[in-house]
């Protein structure tokens, strides 16, 4: 809602006639009160909702976070139990002796 310079003069003079000089500061007065205790709420409503998304958000992270974490456990022990059934495999070098050290006697 967009009100101008024009639009607030008229409702100035509009709420003199009505209300009168004298009632009129008062009336100013708790109406500037309500505004402020409405703006309060609904920055501390926002700011509720805020936070409760953002932990929605932390939350939803933290089951996917632990999904994967439960699907690399479950792989790795996957391929542990792999690599201890494989046979050890023989190569080249298990076939040549070790290099002679006259010292070593």
């Amino acid at each position: 809602m967009d009100v101008g310079f024009g639009e607030m003069l008229m409702l100035a003079v509009l709420a003199l006639l009505i209300f009168g000089p004298e009632r009129l500061p008062g009336i100013a007065r708790n109406a500037g009160r309500l505004i402020g205790q409405v703006r309060r709420e609904a920055t501390s409503t926002f700011d509720a909702l805020r936070s409760e998304v953002e932990l929605d958000e932390l939350q939803s992270l933290g089951s996917d976070l632990r999904r994967e974490r439960d699907e690399l456990q479950r792989r790795s022990r996957i391929d542990r139990r792999a690599l201890e059934a494989r046979p050890a495999r023989r190569t080249a070098d298990d076939d040549v002796p070790p290099p002679f050290d006259p010292h070593a006697t």
